[in-house]
């Protein structure tokens, strides 16, 4: 008589790392999404050094004022190589060694392909990457966290260049994974891409989703900041944090109605007529 085995594998609920006391850098830290994730590091027991190209001393003194750490902003345009290895040093002599890098600075463009400009998709979230890496491996620790979007595994209209940054995000840090394991440093490296949906930050960014419909869900910063560090901190190298629909859309719908509903809840042929034509 033939018999069915099923074989099923609890897995334990993983205890969360403490990262109490190490040094977390946060790019585009001063405002948005990049404030609430100095906030919630800080939250977590970790220095924060904060680099913006804007003034971000309110920041500082807002993370000093609720929690016992060290926190210093550097003002750098980190599309600049140069400004970023002065920065390096700047950080390290005042600081100490990074721990953990936060790529997040970057900027949300919408506009048809043709309407965007050679210089629309220069902004790296990665460039301080190549010299914090290093230090990394020589320590044998490290954490290395990447903001991608949403847009780079559901596309919409109008977000050409924005969606090609994201998707470069994620094929380079999946990219770096493997390159990591080759020399096995992702045993003591790890790596995680944050994939959220719209965010409610900027007030272009409001006034945008404002007049595209309240039927695309806007999430809060302070929303996506816990749910990224919640899962940073249990090792999850990919980060979604979507409306369900979302990955409904993705993985089920054919192309036609996939087209129909992001032409239809997305940048609409009006928004584009209105902005561009």
């Amino acid at each position: 008589m033939q018999r069915n085995c099923s074989l099923f594998i609890l897995k334990q609920p993983q205890k969360p790392e403490d990262i109490k006391g190490k040094l977390c850098l946060v790019t585009g830290g001063g405002y948005g999404l990049g404030r609430c994730l100095a906030m919630k590091f800080a939250q977590e027991g970790c220095n924060i050094a904060i680099v913006d190209i804007l003034n971000s001393e309110n920041t500082v003194k807002e993370i000093k004022s609720r929690y016992d750490v060290k926190c210093q902003s550097f003002m750098y345009d980190i599309s600049d190589n140069d400004a970023i290895t002065e920065m390096k040093v700047k950080v390290e002599a005042e600081m100490g060694e990074v721990d953990i890098l936060v790529n997040n600075a970057g900027v949300l463009f919408m506009a048809p392909f043709l309407n965007s400009t050679k210089t629309s998709g220069n902004v790296s979230m990665l460039t301080c990457l190549h010299i914090s890496l290093y230090g990394m491996i020589t320590r044998k620790s490290g954490r290395i966290v990447a903001v991608s979007s949403m847009t780079a595994r559901l596309t919409l209209p109008l977000s050409t260049v924005y969606a090609a940054t994201k998707f470069g995000v994620d094929g380079f840090m999946e990219t770096l994974y493997d390159d990591l394991c080759i020399d096995d440093y992702d045993k003591f490296i790890k790596l995680s891409t944050i994939f959220p949906f719209f965010i409610n930050t900027r007030k272009e960014i409001q006034n945008t989703m404002d007049e595209i419909g309240d039927i695309i869900p806007r999430l809060t910063p302070e929303y996506v900041a816990e749910k990224s560090v919640e899962g940073i901190l249990i090792n999850k190298r990919n980060i979604f944090i979507t409306p369900d629909y979302a990955h409904f859309i993705v993985n089920n719908l054919p192309d036609r109605v996939r087209r129909h509903l992001k032409t239809s809840v997305g940048a609409t042929k009006e928004y584009k007529q209105k902005h561009f034509n």
